[in-house]
């Protein structure tokens, strides 16, 4: 990609900065007098590019880091023959530990463990609240507007771990529409997330057939065939069987749970996208008899209306739900335009 090919040029760089100041360092030691002018200004003007070469880097990888380059400065220019060589070494491991550790867009990743005892720890832990937080996966979109491959790999790599729905919905765009290397990786991470989903449903439902089931682990298995709905990437053919594999779940956790708001919605999402549009009416407006002022449940609804162009009761509920403060920062500019407009 185009960000390595310049980072293998800038490195070079660096590289032969470091032998060009060696042979200054060496002729100002060897020499004396008058004849040291020459190999200190040559010196001095290496390590001018040295520190320049390293801010670039800094800059298009978009981490500057002011303190190192006056340590840089003072270092290389203090000691000549040894300073650059050993600040490119304390460069290229700082760089290294910054890769490696890779915390800027760090999540938790929310899947099953291959080690029974841990499947077990974990649904008698807090899976079941676990499993339920979205991650905030949309803040990654302007990330692939740009043409920083770097950025857009470790993002892709973090959806890929967190594998949610959100997640795969993004992965779908990039693969479509970027024109960059970006979109070949989207479409491995989606291979792999589909390929992992399927080994964790496997997983799973050995785990309800061999013990005792839970309520929780019948949600667990109803999200997994739901994440599976979103991706079709191995086998389309499959998306009707898994579809209803969802839709058997979350109908019996509903029922095992029917205090459940969260599964009410995630129920009447699914049935809406499959075209039965009565039942995912019913699914939302049980959830509504949970938490009648659900904001999330209201904004479904008012989507159906939109498909039915039931426009004005469209308007109605946009004029309710743009007054809300807890309206998702995604859907504000949609029902804002609904609710001001004529």
């Amino acid at each position: 990609m185009e960000q390595k090919k310049w980072h293998i040029w800038y490195n070079t760089i660096l590289v032969l900065l470091c032998l060009v100041d060696a042979f200054f360092g060496y002729w100002l030691i060897t020499s004396s007098g008058w004849q040291q002018a020459i190999p200190a200004l040559g010196h001095l003007v290496v390590c001018g590019l040295f520190h320049g070469t390293l801010y670039e880097i800094q800059r298009k990888d978009h981490c500057e880091n002011a303190n190192l380059l006056i340590i840089v400065s003072c270092f290389t220019v203090l000691l000549p023959l040894y300073g650059p060589p050993v600040m490119l070494v304390i460069h290229t491991i700082i760089k290294h530990a910054q890769i490696k550790s890779d915390s800027y867009f760090e999540f938790e990743e929310l899947v099953l463990q291959d080690d029974v005892d841990n499947i077990l720890k974990e649904f008698d832990g807090d899976l079941y609240g676990l499993a339920r937080d979205e991650q905030d996966v949309f803040s990654f979109r302007d990330l692939f507007i740009n043409d920083n491959d770097i950025m857009q790999e470790r993002a892709i790599t973090k959806l890929r771990r967190i594998g949610d729905r959100n997640s795969i919905l993004l992965l779908k765009k990039v693969m479509k529409h970027s024109k960059t290397d970006a979109n070949v990786l989207a479409a491995s991470a989606l291979i792999e997330i589909e390929e992992t989903t399927i080994k964790k449903i496997e997983k799973l439902k050995e785990h309800i057939r061999v013990e005792e089931s839970k309520p929780e682990h019948t949600l667990e298995l109803a999200r997994l065939y739901s994440i599976y709905c979103y991706i079709g990437v191995l086998d389309p053919s499959l998306m009707d069987h898994y579809i209803e594999q969802a839709l058997h779940n979350y109908l019996d956790y509903s029922q095992q749970v029917p205090e459940d708001i969260d599964a009410h919605l995630e129920l009447g999402r699914m049935l809406y996208k499959s075209g039965r549009f009565e039942e995912a009416h019913h699914a939302f407006n049980k959830a509504l008899k949970i938490v009648p002022e659900d904001t999330k449940s209201h904004l479904w609804l008012t989507e159906m209306s939109y498909e039915n162009y039931d426009f004005l009761n469209v308007k109605e509920k946009c004029m309710e739900l743009d007054t809300r403060e807890d309206l998702p920062e995604n859907c504000k500019s949609a029902v804002s335009l609904w609710a001001n407009g004529k």
